[in-house]
C-alpha cells in the first residue's frame, strides 16, 4: 500500500496531508543516513515495481482574457522495468492526442526523452522545457519529477510541511538538464520519506513554481492523490490536476 501511494506522490509532484498519512497503517521507512543524496536515493527506491495507468484532468486558471484551459492527461508508469519507463500524454477535452513525452531511465547511465505531438501523434523535436504545457502552469520537467534523480544535493534545514517534520533539501540542476529550474527545494517527510512539498527555483534561488496536494482518496484499500495544485510565482496562476482513474494492468480500473 505504501508503494502505490508513493508512486502517485512522486509522479505527480505531490504533498500528502498530515491527517491522511497518519491514517495509513504500517511501518515507517527504514532509517537512512542523513545525507541529502542518500535521502533522495531512498525516495526513488520506494517507487513500486508494478505498472500503473493513471487518468485525470488538468484545469488552468483563466489568463489573458481567455477561459481557463482544460486537458485530459494519461500517465503510464513502469518503474519496475529495466529500463524504467514513464509516458505522459496530454489530450484535448474530447480525448484527441496533443502531446506526449516518454522518458526511459536505465539503472545506469543517462535517461532519454522522446517527444511526439499532433493528432495522430508524430515524432517531433523536444520542446523548450522552460515553457508550460498547453497553456497550463505545468512543464514537462514538473511532470517527470526529474529532480529526484539529481545529485549533489545538500540538507539546508529541518522544517515542518503540513505539520510533519521534514528534511529540507536543495539540489542543483545538472548541466544540460531539460528543466526550467536552476535548482529545486524539497521537503521530505523524515519518517516515511515522502515528498511533501516541492519548489522549482531560478538562478537566484527564488521559487518560480510550487506544488501541493489538496486532497487524497482511497481506492481499492490504497490512498491515492485526488487533487493536485501547481502555482506559478509570482503571478499565482494555478493549474489543478484531478485524478479520475487509477488502474493496475490485469485488474479492474477504479474511478471516483
Amino acid at each position: 500500500m505504501f508503494r502505490s501511494l508513493t508512486i502517485l506522490i512522486l509522479t505527480l509532484l505531490t504533498a500528502a496531508g498530515a491527517r491522511a498519512l497518519d491514517a495509513i497503517p504500517g511501518p515507517p521507512a527504514p532509517e537512512v543516513a542523513p545525507t541529502a543524496d542518500g535521502i533522495l536515493s531512498q525516495v526513488v527506491a520506494r517507487l513500486p515495481g508494478e505498472p500503473l495507468q493513471i487518468s485525470g484532468e488538468l484545469r488552468a486558471d483563466p489568463r489573458d482574457n481567455k477561459p481557463g484551459r482544460r486537458c485530459q492527461v494519461q500517465l503510464s508508469l513502469a518503474y519496475g522495468d529495466e529500463p524504467a519507463q514513464a509516458r505522459y500524454t496530454i489530450m484535448d477535452a474530447f480525448g484527441e492526442d496533443l502531446e506526449q513525452l516518454t522518458i526511459i531511465r536505465p539503472a545506469t547511465g543517462p535517461c532519454t526523452w522522446h517527444y511526439a505531438k499532433g493528432y495522430p501523434l508524430a515524432v517531433a523535436p523536444l520542446p523548450d522545457a522552460r515553457l508550460p504545457v498547453q497553456g497550463t502552469d505545468l512543464s514537462w520537467s514538473d511532470m517527470s519529477l526529474s529532480f529526484l534523480w539529481w545529485r549533489g544535493a545538500r540538507i539546508t534545514g529541518a522544517e515542518k510541511a503540513l505539520d510533519r517534520d521534514c528534511f529540507v533539501i536543495e539540489v542543483p540542476a545538472p548541466a544540460g538538464e531539460l528543466t526550467p529550474y536552476a535548482s529545486a527545494r524539497l521537503w521530505i517527510d523524515r519518517r516515511y520519506l515522502f515528498l511533501l512539498r516541492a519548489e522549482g527555483c531560478d538562478a537566484a534561488g527564488t521559487p518560480v513554481r510550487r506544488v501541493a496536494v489538496k486532497s487524497l482518496k482511497k481506492i481499492n484499500d490504497e490512498w491515492m492523490v485526488n487533487d493536485l495544485e501547481v502555482t506559478s510565482l509570482p503571478s499565482n496562476l494555478r493549474t489543478s490536476l484531478k485524478i479520475n482513474v487509477v488502474d493496475k494492468p490485469g485488474t479492474e480500473s477504479s474511478a471516483r
